[in-house]
């Protein structure tokens, strides 16, 4: 897979993974991280804990360790 197609895959789950995510802590951080984007030294402004966090999440998307955004759906629509 070439590095674009591999960008806009990663993308792609990315945006689905944002779409089902729910906690409050996690949003604030990603917000302030798209607030900060083109800051060299954005990261450097996260507490280890969000740090963490992002880790944490990117290594569930290289793993493969997310849902399609259908299956989500699915399982909680009775909620929806």
């Amino acid at each position: 897979m070439g590095a674009i197609k591999q960008i806009e895959k990663d993308k792609t789950d990315i945006i689905e993974w944002v779409r089902d995510l729910n906690d409050e802590l996690a949003i604030a951080h990603l917000k302030a991280l798209k607030n900060s984007y083109g800051s060299a030294d954005w990261w450097n402004d996260l507490s280890d804990e969000a740090k963490a966090a992002i880790e944490l999440g990117l290594s569930d998307i290289d793993e493969g360790n997310v849902l399609p955004h259908s299956e989500v759906l699915k399982k909680y629509e009775r909620w929806l």
